[in-house]
């Protein structure tokens, strides 16, 4: 299920799509969008992330009998879930990666969940360069699996603390602040200086 609370120790406090916002889109739609979904919509402002693709909430619309809202970052495929399940508390996710909608094995909270992490090492603040000499997992460190059929990752190639992430093939360590990134940089045996991306575009040495 996705956890907003644990979506906010990656991100902080946000605010996304408002109520008549939401309720306005699904007056076009005729249909009213799942809560895992609404909660990430109203609650978060993420919808490009790393290899997923949240469709702003303009861009939702429905095909045949799934409502499309993600897909892949270069849109080879897309994923939805069938109308039939919407008022589920947390349906399965369908993905027409094999040219048609079947499921892809994984429920909604946990795809949202799953993107929340990815995303986290794409956005600042963003450590780059990160070369660590510690046995990963770190203690305190569990490695993230993808939760799709649809979308495999190298193993070991991502790892969480709850409050960051670290990606093991481009060296990006990326959390909440500057902050979270040094003690997670800390707790990684991060080895080397490495620079940290601000949203302003500049960098600092975090060593």
């Amino acid at each position: 299920m996705f956890s907003l609370p644990s979506h906010q120790q990656l991100w902080g406090i946000e605010l996304g799509d408002t109520e008549a916002s939401l309720h306005a889109a699904e007056l076009v739609l005729g249909v009213r969008l799942p809560e895992p979904l609404r909660t990430f919509l109203r609650q978060t402002q993420l919808r490009d992330a790393n290899e997923i693709h949240l469709k702003p909430l303009e861009a939702l619309r429905i095909e045949g009998d799934v409502l499309v809202f993600a897909q892949e970052q270069q849109g080879c495929w897309q994923w939805g879930l069938d109308l039939g399940t919407l008022m589920e508390p947390d349906p399965i996710v369908l993905s027409d990666f094999e040219s048609r909608w079947q499921s892809d094995e994984c429920r909604l909270g946990a795809f949202l969940q799953f993107a929340s992490q990815l995303a986290r090492v794409v956005f600042p603040p963003v450590g780059r360069s990160v070369i660590t000499e510690r046995e990963l997992p770190a203690p305190g460190w569990t490695e993230i699996m993808s939760p799709l059929k649809s979308l495999s990752l190298e193993p070991g190639s991502f790892f969480t603390n709850g409050r960051a992430v670290f990606c093991t093939l481009d060296g990006s360590l990326g959390a909440v602040d500057v902050a979270a990134v040094r003690v997670a940089a800390d707790q990684l045996g991060v080895t080397e200086q490495f620079a940290i991306a601000l949203d302003s575009g500049d960098f600092i040495d975090s060593r």
